[in-house]
């Protein structure tokens, strides 16, 4: 509509009348045309209103099922991120455990090992004594 159409012309005539002037049936359908003219665009515009409400809120509600799936698949990501965190964690839990026993019965091999050589080692001086004295014979004073 232009700014002309949007105006709306009454011409109101009335009659002299001894209680004052009164408006004409002429005036009086004039102002009814006017009225319904008012009317109509108030429709038209409530309904084109009502049109782009409608598709706003289409609009929105396509993004609400897109952000609804978006939120389906991180949730779904977020639970099998979880999942493999879960599964790594238990892993490394498992490897500490199988270190420690590998740690434990290294250390007590070593532990053996030492004992086995001081054991060799405390033979080893007794023997080495032992043949020494066999060599060396003290000299007897006689």
């Amino acid at each position: 509509m232009s700014e002309e159409s949007n105006k709306i012309k009454i011409d109101i005539k009335a009659l002299e009348t001894p209680a004052g002037p009164v408006p004409t049936i002429e005036a009086i359908k004039e102002i009814i045309k006017g009225l319904n003219i008012l009317n109509d665009e108030m429709i038209k515009n409530k309904d084109t209103i009502n049109d782009e409400v409608i598709k706003m809120l289409e609009s929105v509600e396509r993004e609400l099922k897109t952000l609804k799936k978006l939120l389906a698949e991180e949730t779904i990501s977020f639970s099998a991120l979880k999942e493999s965190v879960s599964s790594i964690d238990e892993k490394i839990e498992k490897r500490k455990k199988e270190e420690k026993n590998d740690f434990n019965e290294m250390k007590k091999s070593i532990d053996e090992l030492n004992h086995n050589i001081k054991s060799f080692e405390v033979n080893l001086e007794a023997k080495i004594y032992s043949i020494l004295k066999k060599i060396i014979k003290p000299k007897s004073t006689s």
